[in-house]
């Protein structure tokens, strides 16, 4: 299926001066002259706000699972991971 738009695009105002022809101000200022801006999280954003970062990968020990598995000589335990990502799920 094709979309045909034939209807000329308009650029889109994005600041409230570009709406306006005029610039203002809406940020408080405190008592050191900092501006401050309100923000409003979402349900989901609030729940993602909770999720931790990712840890950075081990390097050398990536290496030392690379080098046993070219060697074949990797074990995998999957009861041990299975709980690990039990445990991470918690």
């Amino acid at each position: 299926m094709k979309i045909q738009n034939n209807a000329p695009q308009q650029p889109i105002a994005r600041t409230h001066a570009d709406r306006t022809g005029k610039a203002t101000d809406r940020s408080a200022t405190d008592k050191t002259g900092a501006t401050a801006s309100s923000v409003q999280l979402s349900d989901a954003g609030r729940q993602l706000s909770g999720v931790r970062a990712p840890e950075v990968p081990d390097q050398a020990r990536i290496e030392h699972l690379r080098g046993l598995v070219a060697a074949g000589k990797l074990t995998v335990d999957a009861h041990a991971i299975a709980d690990a990502m039990l445990r991470d799920e918690k």
